[in-house]
């Protein structure tokens, strides 16, 4: 699913880790805004991503990825609405994958 919005997201992944990466950085045309359009527009994607999230249902495969960025989106929107974070720097954040608290238990997986 896409959402349209200020946002360019792609996802690495590490085969050898099986990490993830998320890479957001901000598209051009965003980043040349004044402030005040810049807030807007952040937070008008903001509640489009509130909005995709309550149409979905709580199987969708979709929904877990909407939650993420809404999450980060939440935790930026204070740094752009003060200008205080380089809109032309991409952020990166490692995502490692969960474990699965069954094989914890049975022993096929370890916490190093």
């Amino acid at each position: 699913m896409e959402i349209e919005g200020p946002l360019n997201i792609t996802v690495q992944e590490d085969e050898t880790s099986l990490n993830r990466e998320l890479h957001i950085s901000f598209r051009p045309a965003f980043a040349q805004e004044k402030l005040f359009e810049r807030t807007e527009a952040f937070r008008n994607y903001i509640d489009n991503l509130k909005h995709s999230l309550q149409k979905l249902g709580h199987a969708d495969p979709n929904r877990m990825g909407i939650n993420t960025i809404l999450e980060i989106c939440e935790n930026l929107q204070e740094y752009i609405e003060t200008d205080e974070i380089d809109l032309h720097e991409t952020i990166i954040i490692e995502i490692s994958p969960s474990i699965n608290i069954t094989n914890l238990i049975t022993g096929t997986t370890s916490i190093n």
